[in-house]
């Protein structure tokens, strides 16, 4: 099966969706579930793309038989069509790019590798930020694979740095002390989750992104993103890690921080202005009244001055 054919099973469902929706049975679908591997072309075969299925419920909910939907009122079955095919559009785009993508990894190719696609030219990577984030999640995508999505992305989203932030947290957290460089393994997913993060603050959030979301939301994900990208930064280049799990790893005031801590000169450098961008974040962030999410605070081992100034102001209990 090839590219075309993932279409054509595409179209195939689009249309049993619209037998379902006339008889007026109303299945709540999500193709997260739906996997697109594919086998790489050679000099006698070209790519070919198989879908194939974890698990896939049509099962209609109880509450909405009879043609009623879950407040009790009739369901406009000629609307809930349109929405269902676009979800199911909008999550097959995502599937198709996720397959060819695969194509392209481990990244970048070696030469022998090349299977007559370009990533820049033939690819469409402008799709729904939430679509693309929950296919991304469900699929389990790898860092390699975040990278080449988030890379490539005309525009930034809350919910993408949320989804990157996340990602690359859960990575910090699987991390004990060390005494000698990381493994290349752990680099190469340090590096994949750097580039990620710093391919966002890249982006402009636009006018839209800007009006639809609060000015401290916005802040927030500035402000955490700084922090993971430190502490990928110190895993990466620090010759020693004291710490488990990254908890209390970056030190947004470290006077005492010396070059001699690091693998090279320059990579200290980049340690020195990552903390200073990740300072001035938190800054702005508690300047607007807002505090860190505790998922991202355990990074820190300097506590943000208005966490401490609020601790000091809090009334004692008596006893």
């Amino acid at each position: 099966m090839y590219a075309q054919h993932v279409r054509q099973l595409r179209d195939t469902l689009l249309r049993d969706l619209s037998i379902l929706c006339a008889a007026q049975m109303a299945p709540d679908v999500d193709l997260a579930t739906l996997f697109v591997a594919c086998r790489p072309a050679n000099e006698r075969r070209p790519a070919k793309y198989v879908p194939f299925l974890q698990s896939f419920d049509l099962a209609m909910p109880k509450s909405q038989g009879q043609g009623q939907g879950r407040d009790g009122r009739e369901i406009d079955w000629v609307q809930h069509e349109r929405d269902l095919a676009q979800k199911v559009k909008k999550q097959f785009a995502v599937l198709e790019l996720l397959a060819q993508l695969a194509l392209f990894l481990p990244y970048p190719l070696p030469e022998d590798r090349n299977h007559g696609l370009d990533l820049d030219r033939d690819l469409d990577f402008d799709h729904d930020p939430e679509t693309l984030v929950h296919v991304l999640h469900a699929a389990r995508a790898s860092s390699d694979m975040l990278h080449l999505v988030i890379s490539r992305v005309p525009k930034y989203a809350p919910i993408l740095a949320e989804y990157v932030a996340g990602y690359a947290r859960s990575q910090l957290f699987c991390l004990y002390p060390r005494d000698e460089t990381p493994p290349d393994y752990i680099r190469k997913a340090l590096e994949s989750h750097y580039n990620a993060v710093t391919r966002l603050f890249q982006l402009d959030p636009g006018d839209e992104c800007s009006q639809q979301q609060p000015a401290h939301h916005l802040l927030e994900g500035r402000a955490i993103l700084r922090i993971v990208q430190a502490a990928l930064l110190i895993q990466l280049h620090a010759n020693v890690i004291t710490v488990y799990e990254s908890r209390g790893l970056v030190q947004l005031d470290d006077p005492h921080d010396t070059p001699d801590a690091y693998a090279s000169h320059e990579d200290f450098v980049a340690v020195t202005q990552a903390r200073r961008d990740a300072r001035e974040a938190v800054q702005a962030l508690y300047a607007a009244g807002r505090r860190l999410p505790l998922n991202t605070r355990s990074l820190l081992k300097d506590e943000p001055v208005a966490d401490q100034v609020s601790y000091l102001q809090t009334p004692k209990l008596r006893t």
